[in-house]
């Protein structure tokens, strides 16, 4: 059976707990309870693999009692016992192993790791897993538990996490897990999936809770796209997320009422012209004089992007409707069909401008994305070395972020930022280059 082990654990805010001296035994007893888990998933391999510091083990004191109460092969169990409910997503191509296969799995002469996992939920082979887990793919190919490779077909798609739903052929119904109710803080889970034969299980902690997602944290690599993520009791209780939502995780039952619904109702693959919009508030409202969808981001290749849209245009309306703000934006577009022609009428410089666009689906949107996301040119000028720390929360620009350009020119170093900042008006316009995202913002001069 392989796992992946690492080096280190992410501190989470449970750790201010461990000053209590009674808590630090019991967290000791569960890292090493920990380990001996990880021991026994580990793959007999040629170097030893190494395990994380026992004091930086994220658990609470409540889940600390509860898990050192439970039998070491629990996590065994759980993964020898939810592999079967596991289909894997094949590369599109590869020839090179990850370090961590290469470090602790056998030699692999064929393809050497899956782009991710899926786990069936339906008797009539409904499979949830990430949109990341398919690689930009608009199809999908799956292994399934016993080896056999199928054509998949989704069914429905949710933009806002990236959760997918496929349906596999079957010619007997197939057996799901039992989904869990919500977890805390602090439990101890196993991400589970099984490729070319072999069952690969990490184990992992939820270190935060949210509304929509839990948070993951796993000892050394992250969990791969699309992985079913089990609780304790082998109950299916999150599917893990990918790309640059990578360390999340979708409570599943609720995920899979979400997507059910959306396929019963015919609408599959969302509409989507390719853009991201960005509301507008305070200074920006200003800048632009007028209500509408601020534009933030144009997918290259995507039907905004062949209509000539471009970031920084404000949409003002759709067809004969006028749109007021960015949700009034995404609700009207979310009624449109695919294929259909859409006249957008925009104000780019002062001036109004109508585009005609056709209309696409969103999923074809995530493929263009991940294909034409390219390393920025050059060094970028950071924000904190432009502006003060209370003119950037005052405009709401994280310190970190990346200045693309000032006033509609393209900037690559500080001292040209500079240079632009000195001839704009008191109030600059700039855009900016943050964790993937890209915004717009109205700041004031320098000090």
């Amino acid at each position: 059976m392989s796992s992946f082990l690492g080096v280190r654990l992410d501190v989470t805010p449970g750790q201010k707990l461990l000053g209590q001296p009674w808590l630090k035994v019991r967290i000791a007893l569960v890292s090493a309870l920990v380990l001996v888990v990880g021991a026994l998933l580990a793959p007999r391999a040629a170097q030893p693999v190494s395990v994380p510091d026992a004091s930086a083990v994220p658990l609470l004191g409540e889940q600390a009692r509860r898990e050192a109460a439970r039998p070491v092969g629990g996590l065994q169990s759980v993964a020898a016992g939810a592999a079967r409910f596991s289909l894997a997503m094949p590369p599109p191509t590869s020839d090179t192993a990850p370090s961590t296969l290469r470090d602790y799995s056998p030699p692999l002469t064929r393809l050497v790791r899956p782009a991710g996992f899926g786990v069936v939920v339906s008797a009539a082979g409904d499979v949830l897993t990430h949109e990341s887990a398919l690689e930009g793919r608009a199809t999908a190919r799956v292994q399934t538990a016993t080896g056999a490779f199928e054509d998949a077909r989704i069914v429905a798609y949710e933009p806002a996490t990236g959760l997918t739903l496929l349906r596999v052929p079957v010619a007997t119904p197939l057996e799901a897990p039992a989904l869990a109710s919500r977890a805390e803080a602090g439990a101890l889970v196993a991400a589970v999936g099984r490729w070319e034969g072999r069952v690969i299980a990490q184990p992992a902690f939820i270190s935060s809770v949210g509304p929509d997602a839990y948070t993951i944290a796993s000892p050394g690599d992250p969990l791969l796209p699309g992985s079913p993520v089990y609780n304790s009791d082998g109950q299916l209780l999150a599917i893990a997320a990918g790309g640059h939502q990578s360390g999340r995780a979708f409570p599943a039952a609720e995920a899979l009422a979400r997507l059910a619904a959306r396929a019963a109702a015919g609408r599959a693959h969302p509409p989507s012209i390719g853009v991201a919009f960005q509301p507008l508030d305070g200074e920006l409202t200003r800048a632009f004089g007028q209500p509408g969808a601020l534009v933030s981001e144009v997918i290259e290749g995507g039907p905004a992007d062949a209509a000539g849209l471009i970031p920084g245009d404000l949409l003002v309306g759709i067809n004969d409707g006028p749109i007021d703000s960015s949700d009034a934006a995404l609700r009207t577009l979310a009624a449109l069909a695919s294929d259909s022609e859409t006249v957008l009428r925009v104000v780019r410089d002062g001036r109004s401008r109508t585009l005609t666009v056709t209309v696409g689906s969103a999923l074809a949107m995530v493929a263009l994305a991940r294909s034409a996301e390219l390393e920025e040119a050059g060094p970028l000028p950071e924000a904190r070395t432009l502006w003060t720390a209370e003119q950037l929360r005052s405009a709401g620009i994280p310190a970190a972020a990346r200045v693309l350009r000032i006033e509609g020119r393209a900037v690559t170093s500080r001292s040209q930022a500079l240079r632009e900042l000195r001839r704009t008006r008191p109030s600059s316009l700039v855009y900016l280059l943050h964790e993937r995202r890209r915004f717009f913002a109205s700041i004031g001069e320098q000090p």
